[in-house]
């Protein structure tokens, strides 16, 4: 069953924030994480690929890196975005939140953020790499996670970071 939540939040002072409609599936996500879901697609110059609260006083991030690469550039292990370390290829469950969050139809919205943000764009006619370079998704529709293979020599590198943040209604 699917349901659309949108809590409008106002943050501490620092933080700042856009909004967009988060539309997820209740059981498939309270596998990943079970909470609030927040309008939220940026926080201090970071993409947010989704926000979430359990208790109204920390924000659970995804954030998604601005930048990408080439499996060949080996640099995305020392990655650092405006002072975050230790980013990560996603798992299967954040690429998961990636492609719904993300892809399909709201992938125009998170194009204009990325470039708002200085981000490199999205190589929308390739696949990304996910649970440790073994799988691969698309912010396409009607694709899937899958198997990375031999035929297809084109994936790209996206990392994810989550982060907690305080939040409170000001």
């Amino acid at each position: 069953m699917k349901f659309k939540i949108i809590i409008l939040l106002l943050f501490l002072s620092f933080l700042q924030f856009g909004c967009i409609e988060v539309v997820f599936d209740e059981e498939e996500m309270e596998e990943v994480w079970s909470a609030d879901t927040l309008t939220i697609d940026r926080w201090e110059g970071h993409a947010v690929a989704l926000g979430l609260s359990e208790d109204g006083k920390q924000a659970k991030l995804l954030l998604v890196s601005l930048q990408e690469w080439e499996p060949s550039d080996e640099s995305y292990a020392d990655y650092v975005e405006k002072e975050i370390t230790d980013w990560h290829i996603p798992t299967k469950d954040e690429a998961n939140i990636m492609r719904k969050q993300l892809g399909g139809e709201k992938v125009t919205p998170f194009l204009q953020l990325l470039q708002e943000l200085d981000g490199d764009p999205l190589s929308l006619d390739l696949r990304y790499y996910c649970d440790q370079k073994a799988y691969t998704f698309s912010f396409k529709d009607g694709t899937v996670i899958s198997k990375a293979g031999a035929s297809t020599k084109n994936y790209r590198i996206r990392l994810v970071k989550n982060v907690n943040v305080p939040m409170g209604i000001q």
